[in-house]
């Protein structure tokens, strides 16, 4: 079982057409199809399913994908360290990003990144925070920025900033002149909040069901610019961390909650059990040493008391 072919594999799996996965890999269509053929004849058994339009990975095929993975890594990480002794110059990186981050810079650190390892090819994937922590876990992800602190699957979560979440309005309403809000007084609006599944949203709902309410729910979006868009045409408040919502600027009004105060961590994680390769040792190096982010925390600017 030469390593070419699982790379075919775990690339056909991943891309489910052999054109895009050949062009991924850099080979043509018809020696790719050879390849996954003659890992079928060594193992005896169909690992793709192939129709015109498509492929499907059978089970024993996703079974060998599963460790295929994790053997492809084991190898990749054991060149890289051989190229560790000539200098980190090559390799690939794949970062999580949550699609809230708040005061975390992720462009600062890939400009850094690749200033000091400018061979080594960053990918970056957004996600919601629990896909991100099953990307890390399924060895896809080195490392990510997420909004949980789940360790239960083996993953390690420092926390890297905090800072709170805050009530995004029209300019124009009656709330918005408020200096702070506490969740009962939003009881009556529409909201427009992130998917099911998201951080916020579960912080959202977990706090106001705690003082007897459930968010009346208008739109769902995982786009912080479309759910300014919408709160600013006036089709209902969103909550979101208060670096985002000064992103938006005066396109809404933004007022910090109080009693209780909403607060949105983000921490950096990777998977405890997976030895990182050289880039993500350095990059994890470069985050880690940084002072701690929750200093950048925006402020919320003053509002006129009730």
């Amino acid at each position: 079982m030469e390593l070419r072919h699982l790379r075919c594999l775990v690339m056909l799996a991943d891309e489910a057409h052999f054109t895009r996965a050949a062009q991924r890999l850099q080979i043509a269509q018809p020696a790719m199809s050879q390849q996954i053929r003659r890992l079928e004849q060594e193992v005896g058994m169909a690992l793709v399913e192939r129709t015109t339009r498509n492929v499907r990975i059978t089970a024993a095929g996703q079974l060998l994908v599963e460790h295929a993975r994790r053997v492809l890594h084991e190898a990749d990480v054991a060149l890289a360290m051989l190229d560790d002794l000539r200098g980190l110059r090559a390799g690939r990186l794949a970062i999580g990003a949550s699609q809230t981050m708040g005061a975390v810079d992720l462009s600062s650190f890939l400009a850094r990144f690749h200033r000091r390892f400018p061979g080594v090819e960053l990918a970056v994937q957004e996600d919601i925070s629990v896909e991100l922590a099953s990307a890390l876990a399924r060895d896809e992800l080195d490392v990510a920025f997420v909004t949980v602190s789940d360790e239960g699957d083996g993953l390690e979560a420092h926390a890297v900033a905090a800072e709170p979440l805050v009530c995004i309005l029209p300019p124009g309403h009656v709330l918005a002149r408020r200096s702070r809000l506490e969740l009962p007084d939003v009881e009556a609006e529409s909201f427009v909040v992130f998917r099911r599944g998201a951080t916020i949203r579960q912080r959202v709902d977990a706090a106001a069901h705690a003082v007897g309410f459930s968010p009346r729910v208008l739109f769902e979006t995982n786009n912080v610019t479309r759910m300014g868009s919408l709160v600013s045409a006036g089709l209902g408040i969103a909550v979101l961390p208060a670096s985002d919502a000064a992103r938006l600027g005066s396109a809404v009004a933004t007022v910090p909650f109080d009693n209780p105060a909403l607060v949105h961590p983000v921490y950096f994680s990777w998977r405890t059990a997976r030895r990182p390769s050289p880039a993500a040792r350095a990059f994890m190096e470069l985050v880690l040493s940084e002072p701690s982010l929750e200093a950048l925390e925006p402020q919320v600017p003053p509002r006129r008391r009730r």
